[in-house]
């Protein structure tokens, strides 16, 4: 029986948050060893978040345990919170899930996150030769970030998260598969989410596993 297998089976049976947990803690720990495919881990991610929809309302999800299921109780308990973004990375990841027109329709993603979550604030982040706003509303901004260079996103959301590094006190998810950006993200108070899961928050099915980019 592979990883994959193991981690699916316990997936089937688990009945609590701490079980949840624990399984998606060990597909990242597994997929950054190489233990686990890219492949595999895009699948099992969704699928935990599914999981955890089935349980009913969250209890005491750890913010960087659940980060999906965190934004849900986070809206339920009626408390602000952000979410960064990373769009370069994600269209990557899941370019062949929107096609064409993949930008504008993550940008109406990012629209209808804060009807669903009023009190969330959405920040998208895009490579671009020029800094900036394209949409710039009291809980959506959308921001190409300028310069020169690649990974220019990258560059503009670890900026923007050091500008707030003071603000601890409303929760930041940053959603990346870079290894940059969510290792240095998570020092600057940022909880990471993995492209996959959030694919699955927004109820956007089908595939688009890539090779890591970082």
């Amino acid at each position: 029986m592979t990883h994959a297998d193991r981690l699916l089976e316990q997936l089937q049976t688990a009945i609590c948050w701490p079980d949840l947990a624990s399984i998606r803690a060990r597909v990242l720990m597994l997929s950054t060893h190489g233990s686990l495919t890219q492949a595999e881990a895009q699948a099992l991610l969704p699928a935990i978040h599914l999981r955890g929809l089935s349980l009913g309302p969250p209890q005491g999800a750890a913010l960087a345990d659940l980060p999906t299921v965190a934004m849900t109780a986070l809206a339920q308990s009626r408390r602000p919170w952000r979410l960064v973004i990373d769009g370069h990375n994600l269209l990557f990841r899941l370019g062949s899930v929107y096609g064409p027109h993949a930008r504008d329709l993550l940008i109406d993603h990012a629209c209808a996150l804060t009807h669903r979550f009023p009190l969330a604030s959405v920040e998208l982040w895009f490579d671009g030769d020029e800094d900036e706003t394209v949409v710039d509303q009291p809980r959506l901004r959308v921001q190409f970030a300028g310069g020169k260079g690649k990974d220019k996103a990258d560059k503009g959301i670890l900026q923007d998260l050091w500008r707030r590094r003071t603000e601890r006190d409303i929760p930041t998810f940053v959603v990346s598969d870079d290894k940059g950006v969510w290792r240095r993200s998570l020092g600057l108070g940022g909880v990471r989410v993995c492209c996959a899961e959030f694919r699955a928050l927004l109820g956007v099915n089908g595939p688009g596993a890539q090779a890591e980019h970082s």
